[in-house]
């Protein structure tokens, strides 16, 4: 994925000073779970650009797979409404058509104007016995809509520009936040086209 330290500074130029505390400067055409990814979130009143792995571990749960999508229909329940909200940052994303075990196509979804891609996410913060502070977030899904459709039944919750703050804001419980975003969703603003799977896999 391509990040454009300028394009998100622009994003959030409304919202205050940005803090970056991630390496913008190597794109990258492929992000694999658990890779870090660009998420910016507030923090104690701030707004900061941090790297986050990609994929949240839920030590409760059976399965010790990370955590790399969740569901926007879920999300309002149990210790999922409590965590964070962020944003990944993306200049476009990737979705394969097909059948799992099957050759599946890439497709690249961005959008037609160029702009910045805010996907929800939720994050969160652990601590380990050593003292080490570890972060990961989850992108949330919804129903594909526009030009989505024809590829994948889900697709990321994207945030608009007018509602970057509302995601954001620790006071807005994240059901109501969610609603709103999700009534904004700009899908018939991005253009999915193929792509070689070779140009997706090199780094």
């Amino acid at each position: 994925m391509d990040y454009s330290e300028k394009k998100i500074r622009e994003a959030f130029a409304d919202l205050g000073e940005l803090d970056v505390h991630f390496d913008l400067s190597s794109p990258r055409h492929n992000v694999s779970p658990t890779d870090p990814v660009p998420v910016v979130h507030c923090e104690d009143g701030h707004l900061r650009l941090d790297g986050m792995v990609w994929g949240t571990r839920d030590e409760r749960a059976a399965s010790k797979r990370p955590i790399l999508l969740v569901r926007a229909e879920t999300v309002a329940r149990g210790s999922l409404a409590s965590r964070t909200r962020g944003l990944v940052m993306f200049t476009k994303f990737y979705e394969w058509q097909g059948e799992k075990g099957t050759k599946r196509k890439p497709y690249a979804v961005r959008p037609k104007d160029g702009r910045i891609l805010a996907l929800a996410a939720l994050c969160k913060r652990t601590v380990t016995s050593d003292g080490e502070v570890r972060e990961s977030c989850t992108i949330v899904t919804q129903p594909a809509a526009g030009p989505l459709v024809e590829i994948h039944d889900r697709m990321p919750v994207l945030v608009t520009a007018p509602h970057l703050a509302t995601w954001l804001d620790p006071s807005t419980k994240t059901d109501a936040a969610l609603q709103l975003v999700q009534t904004a969703q700009p899908a018939d603003s991005l253009e999915p086209y193929p792509e070689d799977p070779l140009k997706v896999v090199q780094g």
